[in-house]
Formats: structure tokens, sequence, C-alpha cells
């Protein structure tokens, strides 16, 4: 490969939100321990990304920076060579992240009190959001069939009564579905029935495994245009978190007002000023790593699926399709959640516990593939010896 996915760095010195938080559980922990717990990646930097940096801090001026023409058109330019998606300039609302983002996006276009459906388990940040702004949760709990997870439409038409908004992931974190266009329309055709609105976090849109296609929603449902808010990132794709950059893509003209005067009211009047570079950079100058770097998560994928069902055989896999996130169920151990983590972290395992998702997560397991292939195998050692303790 040109680029080098093998080197991995201690970040622990670096004020790592993960490395920090492994440190806390347990500070003893041996020093060539990686955590593979929260989103972000292990791997070096893109060199394109690194280097464009470096030239444009050797010219700029960091005071109060507002995106060019430039920046929309790599946006614009990047959804649409790959993933199909056509959109209009006036639509892209930059916003500091998308967690950020759909916080907005409650607030300025759902009302107090209002239902708004989380299809469970689910990115835990969507629990505490719908509770910070003063909404109500309504959980549809996918249906689990060995692993693999699909929607019950039926229980989501009977839900969708009583609520205002689906709050959706797309690809679904933490189970890794890629949904269909069958999935995505039949969502579509129950919001446009009960007049809900679609908030779409695509933020693993272009996190695919080979086989697998990732269709927005705006794509799938063009109906539903005017009301939904759709999230994208390059943060992500190309490990870019640390920059707060994302775009709300917002094509109904009311709900964009109504969501930019919230922004504003909470004091976001703009990014950083290296947040527009690095998107620029990624989205010009990074397709060889981007595609390299698909090609290692795929591995990995492959290489811990092998692993597990070879030498951990009661565990179940879910299918990854999307994300590079691996979704394990270890409740054929019987134990309580606290126990798994515990017993987790006595072999220097340091995963997202499966019950921070939610109920259904109770027993679960979810594994970052994003680190050098050595990382994931010493890691996968140390997971074999912890379920047969």
């Amino acid at each position: 490969m040109e680029y080098d996915f093998e080197t991995w760095q201690n970040r622990a010195s670096q004020g790592s939100a993960k490395w920090n938080a492994m440190l806390e559980l347990k500070p003893d922990v041996s020093p060539d321990t990686v955590p593979l717990s929260v989103a972000d990646m292990e791997f070096l930097l893109a060199p394109e990304i690194r280097d464009g940096l470096c030239e444009h801090l050797g010219t700029a001026v960091l005071g109060y920076t507002q995106p060019t023409p430039y920046y929309f058109e790599c946006i614009q330019q990047w959804l649409a060579r790959r993933q199909d998606l056509q959109i209009e300039t006036e639509w892209i609302v930059p916003t500091p992240g998308v967690v950020n983002g759909i916080g907005l996006a409650l607030t300025a276009c759902t009302n107090p009190g209002d239902g708004i459906i989380v299809m469970t388990p689910v990115y835990y940040p969507f629990y505490k959001l719908i509770e910070y702004t003063g909404r109500r949760q309504i959980s549809l709990p996918l249906t689990d069939t060995d692993g693999y997870y699909t929607i019950d439409v039926q229980k989501l038409d009977e839900l969708a009564s009583d609520a205002a908004a689906i709050l959706l992931c797309s690809p679904h974190n933490p189970v890794g579905r890629v949904w269909t266009k069958q999935e995505l329309e039949d969502i579509g055709e129950i919001a446009s029935k009960y007049g809900l609105l679609i908030i779409s976090d695509e933020i693993h849109g272009d996190l695919v495994m080979p086989g697998y296609r990732h269709i927005p929603f705006l794509n799938a449902c063009p109906d539903m245009k005017e009301r939904t808010v759709l999230f994208t990132a390059p943060s992500k794709t190309f490990n870019l978190a640390g920059m707060q950059a994302s775009s709300a893509i917002i094509p109904n003209k009311e709900l964009r007002a109504a969501f930019e005067d919230a922004k504003m009211r909470s004091g976001q009047f703009a990014l950083n000023a290296l947040a527009y570079t690095s998107t620029e950079l990624a989205y010009t100058r990074c397709d060889g790593w981007y595609k390299e770097m698909i090609e290692v998560i795929d591995g990995n994928r492959q290489l811990a699926i092998d692993f597990i069902q070879r030498e951990i055989p009661q565990a179940v896999v879910s299918p990854l399709q999307g994300t590079y996130l691996l979704w394990v169920d270890l409740r054929y151990l019987g134990l309580d959640p606290t126990e798994l983590e515990k017993r987790m972290i006595a072999q220097d395992l340091f995963f997202d516990e499966g019950y921070v998702f939610g109920n259904e997560g109770a027993g679960f397991e979810r594994i970052n593939l994003a680190v050098p292939r050595a990382v994931l195998v010493s890691a996968l050692d140390r997971l074999k010896a912890a379920v047969d303790q």
C-alpha cells in the first residue's frame, strides 16, 4: 500500500478523550495498550491533510474565518461523487459537529414535549440530546435475528402517530447496518403519512464495506425533501473529529432559517479557521488514502469475524456493512454489564460497552476496527482470554 496504516502513536499525552478515559479506568494499564472504544481512528493522519495544513499555515492568518465558495463546492462535489447526492449551496449550514447540529435541529424544528423516535440500540448521544432539549424519547427496538438487525415497520407505524420526528442513524451505529432503499422508503412513507420530520445522521455514510452502498435519505425519499435535515461530515471518514466541521443539509427554506436562528442564539457564528481547510483538503486530495483505508477496515473486519467465529463460536457477530465498529453479542457468558466490563478491563480491553447504547445493548461490546492490524490481533487474543476466564 502507498499509505502507512500500521504505525500507531500513544495518544495519552495528546489529550485524546478515549485514551484519557482508558487511563481513568485503569491507571496502570500496559503502555502498549490501545483503546478500541470511541469512534475515532488510530491511523496516522492522511499526509495530504497534514502537508496541506502545514502549507496553509505558512501564510494563514487565524482570525475569524467564514466559509468560502470553494468550501461549499468541495462538499457538494464529494457528496455528488461518493454518494450520488446533488445538493444546492444554500442548503448547507456549517456546524461544529453532528451531535451539536442534531441538538440544534431538535430545538429549532420540533417543540418541547414532542415525541422523537429512535431505533435502538443506537448512538448514545441521541438519548441525551432528546432529554436535554426537553423532547420525549420514543424507542423502537430493532429486530435482532442472529445478529442481523431490521426495522419493524408495523411497530414504527404504530409509534409514529405519537411522534413529531424520527432521529435516523444511517448507516446505523452500533449495529453496522447500511439501510436498503426499501427500508428507507418505508421510513419515508410513514413519516409522510404522519407529517414527521426526518433528522438523518449520515456521518458514517462514506464508511461502507465492499458490496454495500449508502443511500442518502434525500435520494431514497425525494418527496420528503422539505421535511428532512441531513447531517454529514468528513470527521469519521478522515479522522477529523477534532476539527469540529460538519454540515446540516436543509432544503426547506423555513426549517433552514429556524436552524440558523437557533445556531446564532447558541453563540455559534463560525467554525474554527482550520476546519474549513481540513475539509477542503480531505475532499479534494485524499481519494487514494480513503480507498486504502476502506481496504484496511474491510481486512480488519474479516480478520475479526474469522477469529471470533473460530475461537469464540458462542459469540454472535453482527454483519458489518457500514461504519468501522463491530457489534459483538457476548450474552452467552451470562454476565451482567458491570461484570462484563470488569472482565474486559482486567485484560486491558477498552471497548464501548453495549449497555451505553440502550437496554438492548446490554451484554454486547462495540469494537473499533480503525486500528493497525497488529493492535487488533493483540486485542482479539486478549478477548479470547477474557471470555475463557
